[in-house]
């Protein structure tokens, strides 16, 4: 387990799970999104805003307050020239809205870090004549980062009352079961509902606890 330590994590992806870690504590959906340019610097982050006003967002209390598109919208054309050699990373496969508009943007390379069993949208890639013209590159789901990617969007669903969020959990449940149980047993203590004092590290770090004793329990 020692190669999967917070400090073994990619920069760029801690950064990425940061931003959807600020979301969840600030009671949104805990997807997180940064944006890269040709010199592997962070020239946009962005949060899932549907129900909140989170620190930095473009657009918030609207459905199209998705992390991907408050990121891309902190890029301007006349500053970013180059925007097909950039890169956009997410700690969730982007829905039909996010794709569409990373497209539209220009960025042709994608990297998240875990399928949306019920919004992912990478296989609209291709679907229509317009979406053809130009080849997406796209990576993912990553190994570990994936599971807890699923942990935090199955807890921040199991505090929700809403249909779409229990239609959401069962989805997630579906593709990542582990992931899913593991986030139910932090959901009977409340683990993570006093969040303020918490970082994405230290909760990174549980998750790779429980990821070891279900291994040796299974074992």
């Amino acid at each position: 387990m020692k190669s999967l330590k917070w400090s073994n994590v990619p920069e760029l992806w801690q950064e990425c799970f940061r931003v959807a870690w600020d979301s969840f504590q600030d009671s949104s959906r805990p997807v997180g999104a940064v944006v890269i340019n040709e010199k592997d610097e962070i020239v946009g982050r962005g949060k899932s805003a549907s129900f909140e006003m989170p620190y930095y967002t473009v657009i918030n209390h609207n459905d199209l307050a998705r992390a991907e598109i408050n990121a891309l919208l902190k890029l301007d054309k006349r500053i970013h020239t180059n925007l097909e050699q950039y890169m956009i990373m997410s700690t969730l496969e982007p829905c039909p809205l996010s794709y569409g508009a990373i497209y539209m943007s220009g960025i042709r390379h994608i990297h998240f870090a875990a399928l949306n069993g019920r919004n992912g949208s990478m296989n609209v890639n291709d679907a229509t004549p317009f979406l053809s013209q130009k080849p997406v590159n796209m990576s993912g789901p990553k190994e570990y980062l994936e599971d807890f990617s699923i942990v935090l969007n199955v807890y921040y669903d199991l505090t929700k009352s809403q249909q779409k969020h229990r239609r959401n959990f069962m989805e997630m449940e579906r593709y990542y079961p582990e992931a899913a149980s593991i986030a139910k047993e932090w959901k009977k203590t409340d683990r993570l509902d006093q969040s303020s004092h918490l970082t994405v590290g230290k909760v990174y770090t549980w998750f790779l606890e429980d990821i070891e004793k279900n291994l040796k329990i299974n074992a």
